[in-house]
């Protein structure tokens, strides 16, 4: 049996952890505790109710005498140490490991000679690599009987190659996976022109909203990955869509043109566009400054709001126009608990700096007729405490992953559309950032 000691970076951002460590031994020390109490009294949104869930775990667990009960899945949870005792001081006693989501926090134990992890429970795994399409290589025939027939059933006796969308080999013998995208190219002829499809868990099928002539709120398509996600934003069967990948590949923009169209439109899908995002501390509600939600919330939005702008150059203040309206409607994540929200197009704006309850609480304030946007990069996370394996985006992607409901996809770095200078700095100037990102699992 393992001994691992938690602190409160963990407990407050997955009150749930007790259950997650398998059968052994999970100690909390009293110091954590006495955090994790202030926060259910004083703390805010996220952070006040993870921590008022975790007291009610603990209470139902510790129903007995003394310090630590046996758990159900074999495991055990102490409380440990004196109210003084720092949570290095409770793992050296213990001879535990420490577990914090804290980089820093795992650099001082260790300095102390200390064993220190990452609480990897919620942090994705091989699922990472998954992008949402692929290039298919299948015979001359088949492409013939995609054309003429729209669809393709894929022979399940036979092999088929496929590469990313940069061309690096994914499997000799590759299989698809429910709404992923599909590049198709002849294998007797890779120059030759390709076709693009979507995989419906048992044929490909041509893509639901595409054409040469078919735009999106007057915004075409400049490449196939954005011919891809239109596919998905404009699907009336996509209610849950998530859009990763670099800066400049036209996520949001790409979102909010397909809003507008769907919104605005004589024949509404939606009844408005709701936009929302998390912070970098938790989702702290809007503060007691002067001032309703909204004015408060704008700031935070405005790198999502100005692709409204840019979508209605001749409208004067479109943003302030459209609110008006109840077009759209801009909301602070801390108060989406308890809503259930219908007939509405939400996008939800750098997804990556929120955690996995997080992912899970907005996923389902999702009702009947409505669809969810999912948008960020893993790799530009300002959390402290989430990297780019244990982010709300990589973990909504990896667990829905295969879901007939969702509809994902990765823009590639050569897929942005920002201007010349822009891609010409992130070339020059990230090598060495990236060099030391978190590895992909």
């Amino acid at each position: 049996m393992k001994v691992f000691v938690l602190d409160s970076s963990v407990i407050l951002y997955t009150p749930y952890a007790l259950g997650m460590f398998d059968d052994n031994m999970v100690v909390i020390p009293r110091s954590v505790l006495q955090t994790v109490a202030k926060a259910a009294q004083t703390g805010v949104g996220e952070i006040r109710a993870n921590a008022v869930e975790f007291g009610r775990i603990l209470d139902s667990v510790l129903d007995g005498p003394g310090e630590s009960t046996m758990l159900e899945n074999g495991g055990c949870v102490k409380i440990a140490g004196t109210d003084e005792d720092s949570v290095c001081a409770v793992a050296e006693t213990m001879e535990g490991i420490l577990v914090s989501r804290d980089p820093m926090a795992r650099v001082m134990a260790r300095s102390r000679g200390l064993r220190a992890e990452e609480f990897k429970a919620e942090a994705t795994t091989g699922s990472q690599s998954y992008t949402g399409r692929c290039t298919l290589y299948v015979s001359n025939g088949e492409m013939r009987r995609f054309v003429d027939s729209g669809r393709l059933a894929l022979d399940q006796q036979k092999d088929y190659c496929a590469t990313d969308a940069e061309g690096e080999v994914l499997s000799e013998c590759y299989k698809l996976t429910i709404n992923e995208y599909v590049t198709l190219v002849d294998s007797s002829n890779p120059s030759g022109a390709t076709l693009l499809g979507r995989f419906d868990g048992e044929n490909i099928v041509p893509l639901f909203y595409y054409g040469e002539n078919k735009a999106i709120f007057g915004v075409r398509a400049r490449n196939v990955g954005q011919k891809f996600a239109i596919d998905a934003l404009m699907n009336p069967n996509a209610p849950l869509v998530i859009l990763s990948g670099p800066a400049g590949t036209a996520k949001t923009f790409l979102s909010m043109a397909a809003g507008l169209e769907q919104t605005m439109e004589t024949n509404s899908i939606y009844r408005r566009i709701l936009v929302t995002r998390p912070n970098t501390k938790m989702d702290n509600d809007v503060g007691f400054l002067r001032g309703d939600e909204k004015e408060k919330v704008m700031p935070t939005l405005r790198g999502l709001l100005d692709n409204v702008d840019n979508l209605m150059p001749d409208a004067e203040n479109p943003v302030d126009e459209l609110m008006a309206r109840g077009i759209i409607e801009a909301q602070a994540m801390a108060y989406m608990r308890g809503r259930s929200i219908t007939r509405q197009y939400m996008i939800v704006d750098e997804m990556q700096n929120s955690n996995a309850t997080q992912a899970l609480s907005i996923i389902t304030r999702i009702g009947d007729g409505s669809k969810i946007v999912l948008l960020g990069d893993p790799a530009q996370i300002d959390s402290p405490y989430l990297d780019s394996r244990n982010n709300g985006l990589a973990f909504a992607a990896a667990r829905m992953k295969g879901s007939p409901y969702c509809w994902q996809l990765t823009f590639m770095d050569c897929e942005s559309t920002r201007s010349p200078l822009a891609r010409e700095a992130i070339e020059r100037m990230s090598p060495k950032r990236r060099a030391f990102m978190a590895p992909e699992a």
